[in-house]
């Protein structure tokens, strides 16, 4: 959870310095596509994109 709050905070920086492509739910988006939070239910679909079965 450490590495993926980590992330986040730099990707706000950025959004607040740059702006962010799509706005704050496009950012969003990423973050949960890039760092899932780890106890989040189980999604079959994002385990078969991402090598999980």
């Amino acid at each position: 959870m450490d590495k993926r709050a980590d992330w986040v905070a730099r990707r706000e920086r950025y959004a607040l310095e740059h702006g962010w492509p799509g706005g704050d739910y496009a950012r969003h988006l990423e973050e949960n596509e890039a760092h899932p939070v780890p106890d989040a239910p189980f999604d079959p679909n994002w385990e078969m994109l991402h090598g999980g079965l």
